[in-house]
């Protein structure tokens, strides 16, 4: 979350003045971007080259052991377990990205859960594993991503 505050502070102008951890000391809407600001972060973020280097940093964590275990023993079933974990990055990646559209272009704020939400989509690595979750948001990003097929939404269970 606060990795997606210090982005919001940098690039939203009048965020970092009016962001305040007390809601209660928050006055008016959530800043968001607009206007040429806004189209130009929307060419910066659906580029290859942001692609690219989210793709990279994800790399690192999600598939160092694969690519290491594809190096030293290139036998199919490895070939098959990295082909899996890019698919799993390319989803991850997808839906991080259109959250940062939404939450940079929508005037919205990180929920203190999003951070272990979005981490669900690096376990969805074919449409036989999908997130299940209560937050219809998630859906909406994912099927900006183009998965999704990945998500189901299911009623909140309240009392007995």
């Amino acid at each position: 979350m606060q990795d997606i505050l210090a982005l919001q502070s940098s690039d939203i102008p009048g965020f970092a003045k009016w962001y305040n951890p007390d809601p209660a000391q928050r006055s008016g809407p959530v800043p968001k971007l607009k206007g040429k600001r806004r189209a130009e972060y929307l060419n910066r973020i659906n580029s290859p080259a942001f692609s690219t280097a989210l793709i990279l940093a994800l790399q690192t964590r999600a598939m160092l052991s694969v690519v290491k275990d594809v190096l030293t023993e290139p036998s199919k079933a490895m070939v098959e377990k990295y082909l899996k974990a890019i698919d799993a990055v390319a989803c991850y990646c997808g839906c991080y990205k259109e959250c940062l559209v939404r939450l940079m272009t929508g005037g919205l704020l990180p929920q203190e859960n999003d951070s272990g939400d979005i981490e669900l989509f690096l376990y969805s690595v074919d449409d036989d594993n999908i997130v299940v979750t209560s937050d219809r948001k998630w859906k909406s990003i994912a099927e900006a991503a183009g998965f999704g097929q990945r998500v189901r939404t299911v009623p909140v269970q309240r009392g007995p």
